[in-house]
């Protein structure tokens, strides 16, 4: 039971992390990419994403880091992968760095005023 739970979580911290990089990505470079290369492309980065933040774990770095990792990530793979210009790769790391302090201000905002969150969030720091 408890591995299924980790590998489910595992999975919806996958799904997440990949919404957030192929939103900046669909948004910035739809016009001059393929669909398929954009998905690819976002797959990687959110796979190296969830490498930084394991490897910020062990190492016992904040996971901050993994953010600024990230950021980085979604820069170089829009001008490598999907040839985007300067200022499109800058707009589509800017986009991400903004969706993800959006989600950490709704995680902290739901940590406040639900009590059933914060229940969940602590019982899961807890184990």
């Amino acid at each position: 039971m408890q591995l299924s739970i980790t590998i489910l979580l595992f999975i919806a911290a996958l799904a997440i992390q990949y919404l957030l990089i192929y939103l900046p990505y669909l948004i910035i470079s739809r016009k001059h990419a393929t669909p398929g290369s954009i998905l690819k492309t976002s797959l990687v980065v959110a796979l190296y994403s969830l490498l930084a933040g394991v490897l910020c774990g062990f190492i016992g770095i904040s996971n901050g880091a993994a953010i600024g990792i990230t950021a980085v990530l979604v820069y170089q793979m829009g001008r490598r992968k999907l040839l985007q210009s300067n200022k499109q790769a800058w707009a589509s790391c800017g986009i991400y760095i903004g969706c993800t302090i959006t989600m950490v201000i709704l995680m902290v905002y739901f940590m406040v005023t639900s009590e059933a969150f914060r229940s969940l969030i602590q019982e899961m720091v807890q184990e």
